[in-house]
């Protein structure tokens, strides 16, 4: 069942496959009322938001980070951010040059592992391109569709399954958890752990056995519901974060269709209206009423 939020979208300025124009278009036409775009480890989709007609949509801004902390890695998301902080911009700006730095290690380690050869001129191209319309590097899905193109892989997943999993050997950088929740609050946002199952599944754990290491750090929330959660799932959440005092929030995690449903925040195939009273995030951060004061202030 489709929800009238989503507060997990991803474009094209990371790894999804739709532009900010395109997805605006798509909320329209799935009657999706409220929304945020969490790019990760970048804030370019909330330049464009800035210049776009929103009339009809409220939208929070938003980020999606890659941190770690001394036991743990895993992904915060950042709501109702002020863009113009300097503290994530530079989290953001270190992500960037560092994922550059490990593209060229993987396309190594390809040629080393595999006798694989990627000529660097292709490799280069692509940072270029990157940098030149500000979209961030997602190194597995650059070098596999990298490997589609010379015909090695027929698919991103035969890339990812034959040749791209290999993060014990080139780990991903990812900032460190404190900081990453200290500039997010710095920018007026609220930082929410996101996906908890994937938590779960990697590390083999119940995140009630780790949820403590979060909230001693700063963490404002967790997300309940989304696409990867079965009902009982966001059950478990839901408790777990009324129990701790933490807020609640919701969303897709969209990429692209058909693998995941702007507007479809449980993976169970029945799924249940979620009423956004549950959404206790949006009670607690900034909509874009600034963003709407802008665009009235330019007509």
């Amino acid at each position: 069942m489709l929800q009238d939020y989503d507060l997990h979208i991803h474009s094209n300025k990371s790894d999804g496959k739709l532009s900010v124009e395109q997805i605006l278009t798509l909320l329209r036409i799935k009657d999706i009322h409220t929304f945020s775009i969490t790019d990760h480890d970048n804030i370019e989709s909330i330049k464009i938001l800035k210049k776009l007609d929103l009339s009809g949509l409220t939208c929070i801004l938003g980020v999606e980070m890659s941190v770690r902390t001394k036991n743990y890695k895993a992904h915060i998301l950042g709501y109702g951010i002020n863009g113009d902080c300097s503290k994530i911009i530079e989290l953001c700006d270190i992500v960037k040059n560092t994922r550059i730095e490990r593209l060229y290690k993987m396309v190594e380690y390809l040629r080393k592992k595999f006798n694989i050869e990627i000529n660097k001129t292709i490799i280069n191209e692509i940072i270029r391109k990157k940098i030149e319309t500000n979209t961030s590097m997602s190194e597995r899905r650059d070098l596999g569709e990298v490997l589609i193109d010379l015909g090695i892989c027929r698919s991103q997943k035969e890339a990812n399954e034959k040749y791209l999993e290999y993060d014990d050997y080139l780990p991903k950088y990812r900032v460190d958890a404190r900081d990453v929740i200290n500039a997010i609050h710095s920018a007026e946002g609220k930082a929410i752990l996101a996906h908890p199952i994937l938590l779960e599944k990697k590390y083999d754990i119940d995140i009630t056995q780790i949820i403590d290491e979060f909230i001693e750090i700063g963490i404002d929330g967790i997300e309940v519901f989304n696409s990867k959660h079965k009902n009982g799932d966001c059950t478990r959440y839901y408790s777990l974060a009324l129990q701790k005092g933490l807020l609640i929030s919701g969303g897709s995690d969209f990429h692209r269709e058909p693998n995941t449903y702007m507007g479809m925040i449980t993976g169970d195939e029945k799924g249940i209206k979620i009423d956004k009273k549950f959404i206790s995030i949006l009670n607690n951060v900034s909509i874009l009423d600034t963003i709407n004061n802008e665009q009235r202030d330019e007509r």
